[in-house]
């Protein structure tokens, strides 16, 4: 809004233009303008663009957000922010009027475009935006599993026809439905209905049936093109899907011509979507509030972009909402949001707040109900997938609980009921694709740790309901064959839970029918062959009776072995490892290959001894040793994190509990604290003989909880805990031990009765102590107590203020980075805050980790890139924290505590993480020195390796870094390139033998507009000291998201996309024969200008090829000095997101967003031809790449996934062994080096080599598990027949 003039202050020369329609009316005063029109005041002020819109106020308690769902078409009075883009949305829709053309509406997931068209753009044309739309009727659909069905009913109840009719014209005759509409709806010459078709993406998720696809896609050509179309049609589409409508050419004309693309709201735009419905509802909204929305809102983005990650939408629609149900009288507080978890954490808290209300038996009932909302398609891909309540009802576990639990989160906004258009059977939905990603429990612990089998699962449920409302008679729905195979091995590691009665019964009926089928083929053939067989066996009966009784036992211990390994995989990774290795040893099959390439770039744990009860505490000194507080204090040799070695047993403290340990900077003192609040000081300069330095200091009556030295080790600060009776009461002390034989107290941090102080740390320079705990409330309940203080003096420490806000419950500890600017706690709420307290007068919550159960402890790498967490339930989690208002997962929870975790530490090397826990077990995690963790934070969008497969160079996010990957079984970082200005998507070295080392980097847009996809060259020939080679390379382009110099390194080509308000791109080429003077080859090679992603160059012969989003695949011929000139052009039928091309310049492999990749035979590139059936990958196809003896062709995907294909026939090419798995999310960049290591990164931020020669994964997971098959063990898991000879030695 612009400010109000001052009345005295001059005006100036200023017009004021409004006009009001009907009963509306213009009021003018000092040069201001109202316009009040039924009820909706427009306000102009001078000097300013913008206008404000207030509507009458609301009266009742309706809540104005609307939560994970979409506004509807009776809540546009509640949509505020989207103004503009209506504007636009309209603006777009005059042309289609006068072309007889769709207009489509294209955004990601979560950006708001329902809301958009049901809350925006139809009630503006009901209004009469458009000329004569007022009175236009309107028809909003979805396609659903049945497009066809769907399209003729709502025509049917739109136009009063019959529906067989419109069935009939909908099937068979699409020309005639406009007729048929305009007939029945009496639309005058220039009327139209409006058609929405919202969510199209669903005709290529639900609709399986391809002929009924063209057939919707045909009903609405001809209902809105033509001489004389009936409707004016606008589609929703998922961003995702853009390319799957290539071959349809009506979806695709519409998507060149007419469409809009939804983009991020401004932060102008987002105040008004928080402000303005309260407001409307007589809410008052703080300031403070506003501003730290926008902020969470946007995360990561800059500032400058004005930007947000795509999705986010929904998340802040239900954390306004949790707002609003914890609302403090009329006002919508910073801390009702802080307290129902903000942006990040709200969907999740809603969710877990809802779960732990249920039993325990309806939690199995709600797992089952989720798990069938969702659908795992052929590719692994996850969406969303509405039920109808019967079919839950007769799938169930336990039917009686499914109405209970279905009804709980429908109240939450977490799932959605109606009924169908034909027969009014109620459905059940999750309300929004967000959850599925933004709820833990759901995503990692239901979805992720089982979606092979859910997917088994699903088909299982599927047939057996088919097969029950068939009245269990119809035996051709049983299952045989290999789907009972399947089903079988299924079957046989499936919990109780997933084994409900239907699926039982079904599989029971399965396997029945097959016995009784043997049965009969055998009595069939019995007599016939009775007397041959005799003589038969009674020939060879002695030879074979050996031979078979040993492939027998050789195959009931390998069937065993995998079962064991597969059964102790979730919470035993180590020993799967070493099983795993047995069988391959038995017989090295390619699942057995690929699992354990998986394994060798797994974070497996050793476990140390066990020890009675609780391990309290972990602490790692300077030179590696590991110090344990459990019960007893320990100090241990970790410098191989597989053979750890105690160096003392115990140390010497008389009957003294041990509950704390810490070491000083130096490490050359250990401090102990003790449960019963005692404190000791020892000397640990020699680890294998401590000496007490103090006698055993009495500072509290309570148990001493958290113990930290200061940097400099001059001052020691710790928390100590009483609880008595349920009086929970906490202290936290300073006491010098500059003379360590002689500690005293300094000062204490000011406490109040009723608090527990639980947790303390230091900040890197000693300024600030961190302190957290709990409060009590006044009733049962605590809440999160954490508070920074000035520790300058440590003998008065005082406040940065009061506590801070954000977990609702216990603050059970608390960690600073080492870089000082970052700090994490975790609390009971099952929510870790990652912080920014660079200024520790004003921390602010960068982001919010939902974790599946109360968070206990947290800890941070040496180099600040890592932070680990770990929850009540046993599960320790590793993030990637460079970029802290971003923070990304790193794999999945690590599992192998059966209990609360409550230590953590990293050793100095960062990577060994020590984790202790309530099960008595310490377990040390090593990262395998095949990971590494891009700096800055960000996503890796793309690495590229020299052609000796020495250096690597990874781009992620405003960097580009240099590795040393000469020895292929570790990642070592050599220097970094200047940070760039933008977000760097692509890298490319230039093959050659020259000398020098030449890189390519290609980046996206600045918000200012400057460097736009820039294009540069750097001598990285020194890799600690990159050079750059002049300025940028000469054009002008899009953003840049593939670099490829030709074979002679002569010719570098960029592919760019954009997709602002449109897609577009195109191909760009320049002469690089010398470096440091590179010309441009031509303008823009490619006339159309489109969106292309696929870009490669052929190893030898001069050819590049490039593939645009809508399929196109393009061959060009290089030569010295040359414009790239067209060869030849095809249409892949698929979206091409990622390309590559054989060793041998024979093969290219496109992969696309239909989650599927496909052979092309280029061996004479004038003619390229398809190979085969395309291969179904998992998810949308985002990297391709083929070994460098051809032999085997590797997909990553945006699940995180890696797919390996066996090319021994191209033409028939199969999968090869199991997916690859390790990235938390998308797998951006996919490379192989000449010595034949697959080299990944992905959004996590993570860089992985994958090891493809099997006596290299040999030696890495011995290196890193060789302790755990002890003889023991393998009696237990292997056999006791077979005498112990374990995988790497004994």
């Amino acid at each position: 809004m612009t400010p109000r003039r001052d009345p005295e202050e001059a005006l100036g020369n200023v017009e004021l233009h409004a006009w009001a329609a009907e009963r509306g009316t213009v009021y003018q005063s000092a040069g201001n303008m109202v316009v009040v029109q039924g009820g909706v005041h427009e306000y102009y002020y001078p000097g300013g663009e913008e206008s404000v819109r207030t509507l009458s106020p609301s009266t009742g308690e309706e809540c104005p957000y609307p939560g994970l769902r979409a506004f509807g078409r009776n809540e546009a009075d509640w949509f505020f922010g989207r103004e503009a883009l209506v504007h636009q949305v309209l603006e777009r829709l005059e042309p289609c009027l006068a072309d007889h053309s769709p207009l489509t509406v294209v955004a990601p997931s979560g950006t708001g475009k329902s809301s958009l068209l049901q809350a925006g753009v139809l009630p503006a044309l009901a209004a009469g935006r458009l000329p004569g739309s007022r009175h236009w009727p309107q028809l909003l659909l979805t396609p659903t599993a049945d497009p066809l069905a769907a399209l003729a009913s709502g025509l049917g109840a739109l136009t009063g026809a019959d529906e067989a009719l419109v069935t009939e014209a909908v099937q068979s005759s699409p020309g005639s439905l406009g007729t048929l509409v305009r007939e029945h709806l009496r639309l005058p010459a220039q009327g139209r209905a409006v058609l929405v078709v919202d969510q199209l993406e669903e005709l290529f998720t639900l609709c399986r049936d391809e002929p009924a696809r063209h057939r919707f896609v045909d009903a609405l050509d001809g209902l809105a093109c033509g001489r004389d179309p009936a409707v004016l049609a606008v589609y929703g589409l998922r961003a995702d899907f853009y390319g799957s409508c290539a071959e349809f050419p009506h979806l695709r004309d519409a998507l060149v011509d007419h469409q809009v693309i939804v983009g991020p709201m401004t932060d102008d735009e987002v105040r008004s979507a928080v402000e303005r419905p309260a407001l409307r509802s007589g809410l008052s909204v703080g300031r403070e509030l506003v501003g730290t929305v926008v902020r969470d809102l946007r995360g990561s983005a800059r500032q400058e972009e004005g930007g947000y990650e795509a999705g986010r939408l929904p998340l802040l629609a239900h954390a306004l909402r949790a707002t609003w149900l914890e609302r403090r009288g009329d006002a919508l507080t910073i801390d009702s949001y802080r307290d129902t978890g903000g942006i990040d954490g709200a969907v999740a808290a809603t969710a877990e707040n809802e779960f732990g209300k249920l039993s325990p038996s309806e939690r199995q009932t709600a797992r089952l109900l989720f798990l069938g909302l969702v659908r795992i398609g052929e590719n692994g891909e996850v969406t969303r997938r509405r039920r109808t309540r019967a079919d839950l009802l007769l799938a169930a576990a336990d039917p009686q609980a499914v109405p209970a639990v279905t009804e709980r989160f429908t109240r939450a906004r977490l799932l959605t009921q109606g009924a169908e258009r034909e027969n009014g059977a109620v459905t059940v939905e999750v309300t929004h694709e967000a959850l599925l990603w933004a709820w833990p429990r759901l995503r990692q612990d239901w979805i992720g740790a089982g979606k092979s089998g859910i997917a088994i699962r699903q088909e299982l449920e599927e047939a057996a309901l088919g097969w029950e409302r068939g009245g269990r008679k119809d035996t051709s729905a049983l299952y045989r064959g290999t789907k009972l195979e399947l089903a079988r091995a299924w079957e046989a590691g499936a919990s109780p839970e997933d084994l409900t009665p239907l699926v039982t019964a079904f599989l029971a009926a399965s396997h029945r029918h097959r016995r009784r089928g043997r049965r009969i083929r055998s009595g069939a053939v019995a007599s016939v062959t009775a007397l041959a067989l005799l003589a038969s066996v009674l020939a060879v009966f002695a030879f074979e009776q050996s031979r078979n009784a040993l492939v027998q036992r050789n195959n009931a211990i390998f069937d065993r072995v995998t079962a064991e390994a597969d059964r102790q995989r979730p919470t035993n990774g180590t020993l799967a490892a070493q099983l795993d290795l047995v069988a391959y040893r038995m017989r090295p099959t390619p699942a057995l290959r690929t699992q354990l390439m998986t394994e060798a770039g797994a974070v497996l744990p050793t476990a140390l001894p066990g020890f009675p009860g609780t391990v309290y505490s972990v602490a790692f000194g300077p030179a590696g040793q590991l110090a344990t507080g459990t019960g007893k204090s320990q100090i241990w040799d970790t410098s191989d994190p597989a053979r750890p070695v105690p160096l003392v047993s115990a140390l010497s403290d008389g009957n003294v509990l041990a509950q704390s340990v810490a070491y000083s900077s130096q490490g050359a003192l250990l401090a102990r604290g003790g449960a019963d609040g005692s404190l000791r000081i020892f000397d640990v300069s020699d680890a294998g003989h401590p000496v007490a330095l103090s006698d055993s200091v009495q500072t509290s009556k309570g148990a001493v909880t958290s113990l930290k030295f200061s940097p400099d080790s001059r001052t020691l600060a710790f928390s100590a805990f009483t609880d008595t009776t349920g009086d929970q009461t906490g202290s936290v002390q300073l006491w010098s031990v500059a003379d360590p034989r002689h500690p005293s107290l300094l000062g204490t941090v000011p406490s109040v009765r009723g608090q527990a102080l639980m947790a303390v740390a230091f900040s890197p320079d000693g300024a600030v102590l961190a302190v957290s705990g709990s409060t009590a409330t006044g009733s049962s309940r605590r809440t999160g107590l954490l508070q920074l203080w000035d520790v300058s003096d440590p003998a008065r420490p005082t406040a940065f203020g009061g506590p801070l806000t954000g977990h609702t419950d216990s603050v059970n500890q608390v960690a600073f980075s080492p870089d000082k600017r970052v700090m994490a706690s975790a609390g009971s709420d099952s929510r870790v805050l990652v912080w920014d307290v660079s200024d520790p007068r004003q921390p602010k919550v960068g982001s919010t980790l939902s974790l599946g159960a109360g968070a206990d402890s947290v800890a941070f790498s040496p180099d600040a890139g890592l932070l680990a967490t770990a929850d009540q339930s046993g599960n320790v989690s590793l993030w990637n924290v460079g970029s802290p208002s971003q923070t990304r997962a790193i794999g999945p929870p690590l599992r192998g505590h059966t209990s609360m975790v409550g230590a953590l530490a990293f050793d100095p090397t960062g990577r060994t993480l020590a984790s202790g826990g309530g099960d008595g077990r310490v377990l040390l995690w090593r990262l395998p020195p095949t990971l590494a963790v891009a700096g800055g934070g960000q996503s890796v969008n793309a690495v590229a390796v020299t052609g000796d497969g020495r250096l690597l160079a990874v781009a992620s996010g405003t960097r580009v870094t240099l590795w040393d990957v000469s020895d292929p079984t570790r990642v070592t970082p050599l220097g970094a390139l200047p940070p760039f200005d933008v977000t760097v998507n692509a890298v490319a070295f230039r093959p050659g033998s020259s000398g020098t080392t030449v890189l390519a980097t290609g980046g996206g847009s600045m918000p200012s507009g400057g460097d736009n996809g820039a294009v540069r060259l750097w001598d990285v020939s020194a890799p600690a000291r990159p050079v750059a080679v002049g300025p940028a390379l000469p054009g002008e382009l899009q953003p840049v998201f593939a670099l490829a110099f030709d074979a002679d390194g002569r010719t570098l080509a960029a592919s760019s996309m954009f997709s602002q308000g449109a897609y577009s791109g195109g191909l760009h080429a320049w002469d690089v024969s010398d470096p440091g003077r590179p010309a441009a080859l031509g303008g823009e090679l490619d006339d159309r200008r489109m969106p292309i992603r696929g870009l490669a160059a052929a190893p030898g012969g001069g050819y590049l090829f490039a593939a645009n989003v809508f399929g196109r695949l393009q061959v060009w011929r290089t030569g010295s000095k040359a414009v790239p000139a067209p060869v030849s052009g095809l249409n892949t039928g698929q979206p091409v997101w990622s390309m590559g091309v054989s060793p041998d310049a024979r093969l290219v492999a496109t992969g696309g967003t239909d989650s599927k990749v496909r052979l092309w035979d280029v061996s004479k590139p004038q003619a390229p031809t398809v190979l085969g059936e395309p291969l179904s990958a998992g998810g949308i196809v985002t990297s391709v790449g083929f070994t460098p003896d051809g032999a085997l062709l590797a997909s990553g995907d945006a699940l995180g996934q890696i797919r390996l294909w066996d090319l021994a026939d191209p033409a028939r090419a199969t999968p090869y062994g199991l997916p690859l798995t390790g990235h938390n999310g998308t797998v951006w960049t996919l490379w192989f080096s000449s010595q034949g290591e697959m080299i990944t990164g992905g959004d996590d931020g993570t860089v992985r080599l994958w090891q493809t020669d099997p006596s290299r994964v040999h030696g890495i997971l011995c290196a890193s598990t060789r302790t755990a098959m002890t003889p023991s063990l393998w009696k237990e898991y292997v056999s006791p027949d077979l005498s112990y000879d374990p995988p790497c030695g004994g």
